[in-house]
């Protein structure tokens, strides 16, 4: 969610019922060498909590300083983030790679748990193992119990495996057989009812929603309302699904301004949009706009067709357009 989860995008998520939110991943190494960038990464706002800091590293002294200083923003949580996928941080011993080493893993957290405040959650995000032939999670969850981790979070996809493949929920047996610790399950989740079929068959504690919530926050509410057994008007889906668009346009230009604001709105509009039968003639307005006024003038010349998109034509436009998510976060 590197270019995504910023203060706008998390405060759009956490008023649609998000319980938890987190940070683009923090390079440990680059926070603690000042860089500007990463620091602005780390800066969240109080209506945003509870928020987790996400760090990405390996060096267990690094760790240590980085903590130290997170101290004085007093997150709510701190995550390791030991599965990213991602050639580019594969390649400097980062992420996935992680997983090759148990001893490493558990001398990151005690060195987390030792430095942290109290208060602050202790979590780590992994994936299933290297690939398939090489299954890790569960001796993993179990070192990380051992050191003293809070709760996990687990991709059930393998490093090696792309999104196109589904998600293998089955794995969690094996995992519980490993750990006691609370199990965040994630993948594959572009609905409410993709969260309310994993809650019924898996032995999963939450879920975390990554990329089923580019461009609809509103998922949280959805399944929140599933959850409660409680039905969503059309009326009132169809008014919140216009609403998530102003709110997010409102806090991106209260955060970065009116003209940066609409610039790093733009990509976020359009993932709105992504069903839209005129997609291709909004996309071609969009790269034009400068002003977050115009981002609304917009959205309402093209509401109505918003508001008529069905769950047919979302399900046959959605595996194209998650591949064109992935090439532009790449």
């Amino acid at each position: 969610m590197a270019e995504i989860t910023d203060i706008p995008f998390r405060r759009i998520c956490r008023e649609y019922g998000a319980s938890l939110v987190f940070t683009q991943m923090i390079s440990v190494k680059e926070y603690v060498n000042n860089s500007f960038e990463t620091l602005q990464k780390t800066f969240f706002e109080e209506e945003e909590r509870p928020i987790s800091i996400q760090l990405l590293g390996k060096d267990e002294e690094m760790f240590e300083k980085c903590v130290l200083e997170l101290n004085s923003l007093n997150p709510d949580s701190i995550n390791i983030n030991l599965g990213c996928p991602s050639k580019n941080v594969l390649k400097y011993g980062l992420g996935g790679e992680l997983l090759k080493d148990k001893k490493k893993i558990f001398n990151i957290i005690k060195k987390i748990k030792k430095n942290v405040d109290p208060g602050i959650l202790i979590s780590a995000k992994i994936r299933l193992g290297l690939s398939h032939s090489n299954f890790l999670a569960g001796d993993i969850a179990e070192v990380c119990q051992e050191a003293g981790l809070d709760f996990l979070i687990l991709h059930f996809r393998f490093v090696n495996e792309n999104y196109s493949v589904p998600a293998r929920w089955e794995f969690i047996d094996e995992i519980r057989k490993k750990t006691s610790l609370p199990i965040v399950g994630n993948g594959s989740i572009f609905s409410a009812e993709d969260a309310l079929k994993i809650f019924k068959i898996y032995d999963v504690d939450a879920l975390m929603i990554a990329r089923g919530a580019i461009g609809n926050p509103l998922i949280f509410y959805e399944i929140q309302k599933l959850l409660e057994v409680e039905k969503i008007s059309e009326e009132e889906l169809n008014f919140e699904k216009f609403n998530q668009i102003i709110r997010h346009l409102n806090f991106s230009k209260m955060f970065y301004g009116d003209y940066q604001g609409a610039i790093n709105f733009r990509k976020h509009f359009l993932w709105y949009f992504k069903y839209h039968p005129n997609f291709e003639e909004i996309k071609k307005y969009t790269y034009e706009i400068i002003r977050c006024d115009d981002f609304e003038n917009l959205a309402e010349r093209y509401k109505q067709g918003l508001l008529n998109i069905n769950s047919k034509i979302k399900t046959e436009i959605d595996k194209k357009f998650m591949e064109r998510i992935l090439f532009w976060l790449k």
